[in-house]
Formats: C-alpha cells, structure tokens, sequence
C-alpha cells in the first residue's frame, strides 16, 4: 500500500502529527502550498 501515501490520506490515515489539523485547516495549508508552488514556477518563467 505504498501509493496510499502518494493521495490524499483518509482522516482515519493521518498521520499523528497533523491529526489535530481540521479538514479545513489542510485544505488552507495545501492551497498555501499550491500558491506558493505557482509563485516560484511563474518566477522561473521569467528568468527563461
């Protein structure tokens, strides 16, 4: 069951560590993530 990790983990797969996030929570960190993965490849656009 290696590929489990690769998607998005079930609530009842979380790991202990973000188990205390709220469905809500991730969603605004993965966004944030998302955001900020954008930012960085739109900065390499423009060095090309």
């Amino acid at each position: 069951m290696r590929a489990a990790s690769h998607a998005r983990p079930s609530p009842s797969r979380t790991p202990a560590r973000r188990r205390s996030t709220s469905p809500e929570t991730s969603f605004r960190e993965r966004y944030a993530l998302w955001k900020s993965a954008e930012k960085r490849h739109r900065r390499l656009h423009d060095l090309e």
